[in-house]
């Protein structure tokens, strides 16, 4: 991981690629502008919230066992698995899938 700091105010600068300022790191408190002299490629992708559909999936080999009363049909024990879907300070996500009629959800 590479960080640069701004020169003027010390504060970590970050990545503007804005199409009118072309690609340079820029500072947030202050007016200081990095430029770059090569294209930077960003491995960080945006995510959209995912559905519970697509981190399950359709099979639930591998998943554990559990007392979950599923919300569709009643049944009391459904497969799970925990997911840290938010931020580390925030509780994990757990994901269910009932055993009987395969209905999938989640409880934060």
């Amino acid at each position: 991981m590479f960080f640069m700091f701004c020169p003027l105010c010390t504060n970590q600068l970050v990545l503007d690629t804005s199409a009118e300022c072309g690609t340079h790191f820029a500072c947030r408190t202050c007016p200081y502008k990095h430029e770059m002299n090569m294209p930077v490629v960003s491995s960080r992708k945006s995510r959209n919230p995912k559905q519970v559909e697509d981190i399950i999936g359709s099979s639930t080999e591998g998943l554990s066992m559990t007392d979950a009363r599923c919300p569709q049909c009643d049944h009391a024990r459904a497969f799970f698995f925990e997911m840290q879907t938010r931020s580390a300070d925030e509780p994990m996500t757990v994901f269910y899938c009932c055993e009987e009629c395969k209905h999938k959800w989640s409880e934060n």
